[in-house]
């Protein structure tokens, strides 16, 4: 519930969390940014002992991407990204068919996307 109904919330950086390595539950994290337009998920890559993340990001009507820059996929639990306007998810060129295939990120195969194709800023 960290920034659970931030609806002003236009942009965020999350790299202050990168340090938070020992986090295992971080459900509803972005639920309900209305005004959300991206996201770089990239800090959140150093959370490997996550076991449950549901609706992670869920509710963001104005979200026009996500970026994760890292080539290992973090763990993912069904129904993390689950918003309703289906924006890409923008990866490592090298590591889209890991993303397209790793656990639970597999349900977003058709929105995953290679970075050398983003063109919104």
């Amino acid at each position: 519930y960290l920034l659970y109904g931030c609806t002003s919330l236009t942009s965020v950086d999350l790299t202050p969390l990168a340090s938070w390595v020992k986090v295992t539950n971080c459900i509803y994290l972005l639920y309900g940014c209305t005004s959300l337009t991206s996201v770089d998920l990239t800090p959140l890559a150093s959370w490997t002992k996550m076991t449950n993340n549901s609706s992670f990001i869920y509710n963001c009507s104005k979200l026009i991407f996500v970026t994760v820059l890292s080539t290992t996929p973090f763990p993912l639990t069904s129904g993390a990204l689950t918003n309703g306007n289906n924006c890409p998810i923008y990866v490592p060129d090298d590591a889209v068919d890991t993303y397209k295939t790793a656990t639970n990120w597999s349900a977003y195969a058709s929105r995953i996307k290679p970075i050398s194709e983003k063109t919104e800023s």
